[in-house]
């Protein structure tokens, strides 16, 4: 009798679900086409990118941040939970066996005589299957998955994330080595420029101004090089933290910045088509159809759950007798659950979820318009650092100049010593702008490469003109 019934049931049943909101891949038009497979989010050419610098010293930093690194390590334990969120949820498309032993609740007394009946005593297994007419559990599936691959972006981020930090870390304290043997260069300079000074005092030849300005000089100097001796040891201690060791223990030699690390080079012509390797922009997209799978969630609660259910076991109101077998149940049949009231919690939920879904619209259209000003801000950055370069390189060549000629001078007896000095001194100063000059250009590098989500190569370069079906320049512009 409740099979015919469920008969008659079921077609209204399934009339209703044609009613069902469909979840959309991506309803969110952008000026990218998303066509890069999903391996390649997050991933870049990181490898090709971080070896250019052609540094070994970074690379093995690189290393050792990428296993010991705390940062990374959580990265990697919330993604296996939220794998494990995903095998959860499909686990409900599978069938449930359960082994059940014990009493059977039976505290019903009888109207005639006011006994109660007699304890039953149950040994046996049920077996449970959900039918997903409305995909619930498929929409869950689906929500997993996406929530499951926008953790594996945002590990995919923050593996960008640490690796640019390391570098510019790394890059300060390269600076650092060679700004320091500036300085010491400098304070030689000053320090025999005041013994000259000095002896002229002494000779009554001048009063005690130079040599008070030489003094001046010196202590500003002093100062100068105590304040890159702490950034530098500050900048060791945040690299250790960040390869996950302490800091006590971790010591680093770079070397001079323009020496151990070289300058790649920026291919003209960067396609737009390369953010769509942003991880948080698929963490994004990730976000937005985890949202919509609630809906369908949250819209498939609002029918019935129907479940197959089997049982075979024993069962006897005798305890000892459970064995012998004394009744042998078993049943297989459908169960129909159907909330009836519930104070509008369901209609809240859906209305909830598709807020959620809204928000998350929202955030992903935010994220693809930060991409954009991102890689604009950082190819404007790389310009301004290449023309201030030029500018240092023209000052350095003037400076080598007149230093050249001072000697030649000097040689000749037609300028003293104190104007070499003063000269060289002058050199030296512009050379450590031309330091400060690079480091600028390998900053800007580091922000084109969080901008873009990764670095990038020929391969790469012709692999997203390959599947992308928007490949113009960022902004039309040719870039250095």
């Amino acid at each position: 009798m409740k099979s015919v019934r469920l008969a008659m049931l079921l077609p209204t049943l399934l009339a209703a679900c044609a009613s069902a909101p469909r979840v959309a891949e991506l309803p969110v038009p952008t000026p990218l086409q998303w066509q890069m497979p999903a391996s390649h989010a997050g991933e870049g050419s990181d490898e090709d990118f971080w070896s250019s610098f052609a540094s070994p010293a970074l690379d093995t930093l690189l290393q050792r941040a990428a296993i010991a690194n705390p940062d990374l390590q959580i990265a990697v334990r919330r993604l296996r939970i939220a794998d494990d969120a995903e095998r959860l949820a499909a686990a409900g498309k599978s069938p449930a066996l359960d082994f059940q032993a014990g009493p059977v609740d039976n505290t019903a007394v009888a109207v005639n005589g006011g006994r109660r009946s007699a304890a039953v005593y149950r040994l046996g297994f049920e077996a449970s299957y959900e039918l997903d007419f409305w995909g619930r559990i498929d929409n869950q599936i689906a929500g997993a998955k996406a929530d499951a691959a926008g953790q594996r972006f945002e590990a995919g981020a923050a593996r960008i994330a640490i690796a640019d930090e390391l570098a510019h870390r790394y890059f300060d304290i390269a600076e650092a080595d060679e700004v320091l043997v500036l300085l010491q260069r400098r304070a030689a300079l000053v320090d025999e420029r005041r013994t000259l000074e000095a002896a002229r005092q002494a000779a009554g030849r001048i009063d005690a101004g130079p040599v008070l300005e030489a003094e001046r000089t010196r202590n500003e100097l002093q100062n100068e090089l105590a304040d890159w001796q702490q950034r530098r040891q500050q900048d060791v201690w945040q690299l250790a933290l960040l390869c996950g060791e302490l800091p006590e223990a971790f010591t680093l030699e770079a070397g001079p910045l323009r020496q151990a690390i070289q300058r790649p080079a920026v291919p003209s012509g960067l396609p737009s088509s390369l953010l769509q390797r942003r991880p948080d922009l698929q963490a994004a997209s990730s976000r937005l159809q985890a949202a919509q799978a609630q809906i369908g969630v949250a819209w498939a609660e609002q029918f019935p759950q129907i479940r197959l259910t089997a049982e075979l076991g024993v069962a006897s109101d005798v305890l000892h007798r459970v064995l012998s077998g004394a009744i042998l149940p078993f049943g297989i049949g459908p169960s129909i659950s159907l909330p009836l009231l519930d104070g509008g919690a369901r209609a809240a939920r859906l209305d909830a979820s598709q807020q959620a879904a809204e928000i998350a619209e929202i955030e992903y259209r935010k994220a693809v318009l930060a991409a954009f000003a991102d890689v604009e801000q950082a190819l404007q950055v790389h310009a301004d650092a290449d023309n201030r370069q030029q500018q240092s390189d023209q000052t350095m060549a003037w400076q080598q100049q007149l230093a050249q000629r001072s000697d030649a001078q000097q040689q000749a007896g037609r300028s003293s010593r104190i104007d070499a000095i003063t000269l060289e001194a002058a050199r030296l100063e512009a050379e450590q702008l031309a330091v400060d000059r690079y480091r600028q250009q390998l900053d800007a590098l580091l922000a084109l490469h969080a901008a873009l989500g990764g670095g990038w190569s020929a391969p790469d370069l012709a692999l997203v003109t390959a599947t992308s079906a928007i490949n113009e320049p960022i902004n039309g512009r040719e870039h250095p």
